[in-house]
């Protein structure tokens, strides 16, 4: 009886400053994003899934050629995937907390989440970056302060970061962030009109860079790309920059005839990069984008904006695409995709692989997460099924990638779930 009643006090409790550990969601069946089906939903969970799955809102999934609609969920039997083996789980569930409302801007850009160590978390919400500690479960200021209302990197107007937005709207109430990424000791933001600050977590949080790289007017920074003293920018403007950190002195700049999504440095020698944009294609090529180096890869059916770089394979990376597909590349074999994966319920917005190279992570716009064993020639999938939008997703570093975090937005649930391996 005791145990009853305390199961039914979980399942009931809608506080949402409260959280969910593995074990309330083992021993008293609470349901991880403590999402009360029966009381507040009034549905089951299997019930509301598949009502779900058909009426997922596709307006705010876009193809290409917008003529094409995006997801006939019509004949529900041959759009499900999920894998054969249903044994398989990589992460097993860890905590999920509201007390980090995660938050996007744009429903094409998911990369809100980044990791500088196993416990370690940036996320963006209300104009700033938030900085989470998954041990001692408090979201940390640079200066040290603990404190779940304060932040990282404020980039609201009238704060001490922002000091000029005479360029934006008389309205807008800070820098809108498009994107961010984490690698200590820099933690980056990118803004939808071409604003760059970057922060030394090392040194106090000291802003080393507040400044805009394009004043065009279609300037959004897409994607920032963090690796060791360069960051690797990618923009609407059709530019792919490359600067030296701290300094901030430009490297190279390679211009595309269409928007550039994402790109990132091959891993190992970095020699080479692959960009993704408003194309079909994929494009490899040397940093200062040498045209007898371009090598053009074919295999998505619309524009795609996730990719990643296996860290331990300099020839490998793999791509995620509005068609719904995961593309897995070798550049030592230039014809096609060596491995072509499909999602569930729309495009894939991020994809990550472990720092050992071992998994790799993709995120649908809501509601999956899928986790592939590398080693395996990815036969072998682990589908975290979750509610809301998917923010972003990144493995923890310095670890080889133990835990798998997961920002989720929803207007009643919005929360950073963390999985470990």
């Amino acid at each position: 009886v005791d145990l009853f009643d305390k199961r039914n006090k979980f399942l009931t409790e809608q506080s949402l400053a409260v959280d969910t550990t593995s074990l309330q969601s083992e021993v008293y069946g609470q349901d991880v994003q403590r999402i009360g089906w029966e009381v507040s939903i009034k549905k089951s969970r299997s019930n509301y899934r598949l009502e779900r799955m058909k009426t997922y809102d596709k307006a705010l999934e876009k193809n290409a050629d917008e003529s094409k609609p995006i997801g006939d969920l019509c004949d529900m039997e041959s759009k499900l995937h999920f894998p054969t083996d249903e044994k398989c789980c990589f992460y097993s569930f860890k905590s999920n907390s509201r007390q980090t409302p995660c938050s996007f801007t744009h429903f094409q850009l998911r990369h809100m989440i980044a990791a500088t160590s196993p416990t370690d978390v940036y996320y963006m919400n209300d104009n700033s970056i938030h900085h989470w500690n998954s041990i001692t479960r408090t979201t940390q200021q640079a200066d040290g302060k603990l404190s779940n209302s304060k932040v990282s990197m404020d980039l609201r107007k009238g704060k001490g970061i922002v000091k000029d937005l005479t360029y934006m709207d008389s309205e807008a109430s800070g820098i809108l962030i498009s994107t961010l990424n984490a690698n200590y000791p820099y933690l980056v933001a990118g803004g939808f009109k071409g604003e760059i600050v970057i922060m030394n977590l090392e040194n106090d949080g000291e802003v080393i860079y507040n400044n805009r790289i394009s004043h065009s007017a279609n300037s959004i920074t897409n994607y920032l790309d963090l690796k060791g003293n360069s960051l690797l920018v990618s923009s609407n403007d059709g530019f792919v920059r490359k600067f030296d950190l701290p300094t901030m002195d430009m490297i190279s700049a390679v211009s595309f005839d269409y928007c550039i999504n994402n790109s990132v440095t091959q891993s190992k020698n970095g020699k080479l990069m692959a960009c993704i944009g408003d194309t079909y294609e994929v494009v490899v090529c040397d940093q200062e984008g040498t045209p007898s180096s371009m090598m053009k890869l074919s295999g998505h059916m619309d524009f795609s904006f996730a990719i990643d770089w296996n860290p331990v394979n300099e020839y490998q990376f793999t791509t995620g695409s509005q068609d719904k597909l995961v593309c897995v590349w070798d550049i030592r074999k230039p014809t096609g995709p060596v491995h072509t994966i499909p999602g569930i319920i729309g495009a894939i917005r991020s994809v990550r692989y472990s720092e050992d190279g071992q998994f790799l992570a993709s995120s649908e716009p809501a509601d999956f997460v899928h986790v592939y064993d590398v080693n395996s020639e990815f036969s072998r999938e682990h589908v975290i099924d979750i509610y809301g939008e998917i923010v972003g997703i990144a493995f923890s570093r310095n670890d080889g990638g133990q835990s798998l975090y997961i920002g989720i937005y929803d207007r009643h649930f919005r929360s950073l779930m963390e999985l470990s391996r």
